[in-house]
């Protein structure tokens, strides 16, 4: 990415407020998403 900020979103819903944010940015503003997934039951551990 050639942009110095990057905004990620990381919840399913968080595109409408993601927009309204980026827009809001008065400098070129990189976007990205990241999908999570919680840790498989038999290898133990929290969140």
């Amino acid at each position: 990415m050639d942009a110095d900020t990057v905004v990620v979103g990381v919840l399913k819903g968080c595109l409408p407020f993601m927009a309204d944010l980026v827009r809001r940015f008065p400098v070129p503003v990189g976007v990205d998403f990241l999908a999570l997934s919680p840790f498989a039951p038999e290898v133990g551990g929290y969140v």
